[in-house]
């Protein structure tokens, strides 16, 4: 299964799955679907070079944020008031906020970042 964040890194690929023919030129447009897996981007249309109906769908994921070499990982300890500590949480050491993962609440997590 191919999957892609977003249409740029989907089109990059395209050149990466030639066609039966040898092309690797096909770029139409793009459609989004839905289906019980979740969100597809699909390019749909005909080859370039032998005009064959062609189709490529990338299941959409998540875009990913990678972390800057330089960025630390706070450890975080406290609570959450509203779920009783029934969370995970994160933190940012630069604003000094941490998140909890139920609630998703930062005003009432009493924690300490490390």
């Amino acid at each position: 299964m191919l999957t892609a964040a977003t249409e740029a890194e989907a089109r990059a690929q395209l050149a990466s799955h030639p066609h039966s023919c040898g092309d690797t030129t096909f770029s139409p447009p793009l459609t989004r679907s839905h289906d019980e897996h979740g969100l597809w981007l699909v390019f749909r249309g005909p080859c370039p070079r032998c005009a064959a109906p062609r189709e490529l769908r990338f299941h959409a994921r998540s875009p990913q944020r990678a972390l800057s070499p330089q960025a630390e990982v706070p450890t975080v300890s406290g609570r959450c008031a509203v779920c009783e500590g029934q969370g995970e949480y994160t933190g940012d050491l630069p604003t000094g906020r941490v998140t909890c993962s139920v609630c998703a609440g930062t005003g009432h997590v009493s924690a300490t970042l490390h």
